[in-house]
C-alpha cells in the first residue's frame, strides 16, 4: 500500500494535506483487506494528523474493528474521543468493545497509561465517561497493585469527580484495591495530592475505607497540610478508635495549633462538633479537652444555635469528659445563651410586641422571682454590676464586629463563592472547549468538503480529457484502417483489371495467330 507515503505525507505538515487525504483516501477504500495492526498503523497516521477523522471513525466496524486489538482501539478511542467526543460511529465501537463486562480481563492487560488517556478524555467527552469509564474503573481494580501510584491516584480522582459513574460498583471495587493497593506508597507521595483525592472520596460510601487509608498515611505530615485539612483528616481517623496512633497524632496536632496560632483557627462551631465527636471516643484525653474548651471559651460569642446543641451532646447535664475549664466553659455557654434570650425580649418589648404565648392567649411565660425585701441592696448593686458588664460586652461587640464582619466575608469567599467561581470556570472551560472542537471540526469538514469537490472535479477533468484522447485515438485508427482497406481494394482491383487486359492480349494474340493460320 502506500502506507510509506501516507506517513512522510502527514508528516511534510498542513501545507501537505490535500496530498495527505488523497493518499488516505485511497488507504480507506482498501482499509477492509488490511490486518489489525496495519489498520490500526494507518489510522492513527490519519488522527495524529487530523485528517478524515469523521471517515476514521466510521471505519471503526467489522471487519476492521474486530481484527484490531484491544490496546490500539483504547488508543484510538482516545484520541478520537478528544477531537470527536460526540460521534456516534465512535460510540458503537466503544459500546462493542470497551464496554462489555466480559471485556474486563482482556480489558485489564492494557497498558495503564492508555486507559488513563481514555479515562482523562472522558472528562470532555460525555459519551466516553457513560460509555468506557466505568469499564476503565473494573479493569483496573484488578490489577490496582501493578498500577503505578500516581497514575493509579489519578485515576481514583477522575473516578471521583465523574458525576455518572463516582458511585457505580466497578467505582467502587476500584476505590477498595486502589486503597490496599496504595497504602505503602501513600507516605512518599505529596500530602497535598492525597489529602485532596481523599477529600474527593470521602463523601461516597464505597469511598470511605480509601479516605480512611489516606488519613492514616497523612496523621505524621499534618504540618505540610493547610490548616482547612486538619478538621476532615480528624474526621477520617475517628473510625480507628481512641487507642490508635494516627488518631493520637492529629489529636497532638491539634493541641500544638491551639496553643501556637492565632490566625486561621477553625469556627467556634466547627470546635463544638469536633468535642461532640471527641467526646464517646477520647473521653479521658483531658489535654486535647482542654485546649479546645480555651479556644472556645475565647469565641462563645460566635456560637451558633447549632454550636450550643453540640455542647449540650457532648456534655449532657454537665456530665461528659472532664478538663479543668469544662464548668468556666459551660457557664460562658449558658450566660450568653441567656444574654442573647434578654437581649431578644427586650427589643421585642421595646418594638411593643407581644410575648408569643401571651399572644395566642396561653399562659404567660414564667419570669425569674424577684428578689427578697431583705436582699433588696444585694440585687441592685448585682443589678448594676450586670449592667455594667452588658455595656462592655456591647461596647466589645461593637469595636470587633468590623473584623468580624470582615473575617466572615473572607471565610465565605474562601469556602463558598471560591468553589463557586472555580466550578463555573471549568463549566466555562468545556464550553470553550466543546465550542472549538465543534468549530475545528466544521472547519475540517468544510476544508475536506472542499478538497474533495476539487478532487472530483480534477478527476472529472481528466476523464474528459482521456475520454477525448480516446475518441481521437479511435477516429485515427478509423481513418487509418479505411485507408488501408481502400488501398488494398485499389490495388486488388489494379491487379484484375492488369490480369483482364492481359487476357484480353493473349486472347487477340490467339485469334491473331487463328486467322493467319487460316489465311496460310
Amino acid at each position: 500500500g502506500f502506507l510509506a507515503l501516507l506517513k512522510k505525507s502527514a508528516a511534510a505538515g498542513a501545507g501537505n494535506a490535500a496530498l495527505t487525504e488523497a493518499i488516505a483516501t485511497k488507504e480507506l477504500k482498501t482499509l477492509n483487506l488490511a490486518s489489525g495492526d496495519a489498520a490500526a498503523e494507518i489510522l492513527t497516521v490519519l488522527v495524529d494528523a487530523g485528517v478524515l477523522l469523521r471517515e476514521a471513525c466510521a471505519s471503526l466496524r467489522e471487519p476492521v474493528l474486530s481484527r484490531l486489538s484491544l490496546k490500539d482501539l483504547v488508543r484510538l478511542s482516545a484520541k478520537l474521543g478528544a477531537r470527536r467526543p460526540l460521534d456516534d460511529n465512535l460510540r458503537s465501537a466503544v459500546d462493542a468493545r470497551i464496554r462489555p463486562v466480559v471485556a474486563g480481563l482482556e480489558l485489564s492487560k492494557v497498558p495503564a497509561e492508555d486507559l488513563l488517556l481514555l479515562a482523562e478524555v472522558a472528562g470532555r467527552s460525555s459519551m466516553i465517561e457513560e460509555m468506557a469509564l466505568d469499564a476503565i474503573a473494573g479493569a483496573a481494580s484488578l490489577v490496582a497493585k501493578s498500577w503505578p501510584p500516581a497514575d493509579l491516584v489519578k485515576l481514583v480522582s477522575l473516578m471521583a469527580r465523574s458525576k455518572a459513574c463516582k458511585a457505580s460498583g466497578c467505582a467502587g471495587e476500584l476505590y477498595t484495591h486502589a486503597a490496599e493497593a496504595l497504602d505503602p506508597h501513600l507516605g512518599s507521595m505529596k500530602p497535598q495530592l492525597v489529602f485532596e483525592t481523599a477529600q474527593l472520596v470521602a463523601p461516597l460510601e464505597k469511598g470511605r475505607h480509601f479516605a480512611e487509608v489516606a488519613a492514616k498515611s497523612l496523621a505524621s505530615q499534618l504540618a505540610e497540610l493547610e490548616m482547612s485539612a486538619l478538621i476532615p483528616v480528624t474526621e477520617w481517623l475517628l473510625p480507628l478508635g481512641g487507642d490508635s496512633e494516627e488518631l493520637g497524632k492529629a489529636l497532638d496536632r491539634w493541641v500544638e495549633v491551639l496553643t501556637t496560632k492565632e490566625r486561621g483557627l477553625p469556627r467556634a462551631d466547627q470546635v463544638a462538633k469536633l468535642m461532640e465527636q471527641l467526646a464517646p471516643i477520647v473521653p479521658n484525653n483531658e489535654r486535647i479537652f482542654q485546649a479546645l474548651g480555651e479556644h472556645l471559651e475565647k469565641y462563645v460569642r460566635h456560637l451558633s444555635p447549632a454550636g450550643r446543641a453540640s455542647l449540650e451532646v457532648a456534655f449532657p447535664d454537665g456530665g461528659g469528659p472532664a478538663f479543668p475549664c469544662k464548668e468556666s466553659l459551660l457557664g460562658a455557654v449558658k450566660g450568653k445563651g441567656r444574654e442573647r434570650s434578654r437581649s431578644r425580649d427586650a427589643a421585642a418589648n421595646a418594638g411593643g410586641a407581644t410575648p408569643p404565648a401571651a399572644a395566642a392567649g396561653g399562659p404567660p411565660e414564667p419570669r425569674e422571682p424577684k428578689a427578697a425585701a431583705g436582699d433588696k441592696a444585694a440585687a441592685a448593686e448585682l443589678e448594676k454590676r450586670g449592667d455594667r458588664d452588658r455595656d462592655r460586652d456591647r461596647d466589645r461587640r461593637e469595636r470587633e464586629a468590623p473584623t468580624s464582619r470582615k473575617e466572615l466575608g473572607k471565610k465565605r469567599d474562601d469556602f463558598v463563592e471560591a468553589p463557586l467561581r472555580e466550578e463555573r470556570r471549568r463549566e466555562a472551560a468545556a464550553a470553550r472547549r466543546k465550542d472549538r472542537h465543534r468549530s475545528e471540526d466544521d472547519e475540517n469538514d468544510g476544508k475536506a468538503g472542499k478538497r474533495r469537490k476539487d478532487r472530483n472535479r480534477s478527476e472529472e477533468d481528466a476523464d474528459d480529457r482521456k475520454a477525448e484522447k480516446r475518441r481521437k485515438d479511435r477516429d485515427h485508427s478509423e481513418e487509418d484502417d479505411d485507408d488501408g482497406k481502400a488501398g488494398k481494394r485499389r490495388k486488388d482491383r489494379g491487379k484484375k483489371e492488369k490480369e483482364a487486359e492481359a487476357e484480353a492480349a493473349t486472347a487477340t494474340e490467339t485469334a491473331t495467330e487463328g486467322e493467319r493460320a487460316i489465311v496460310k
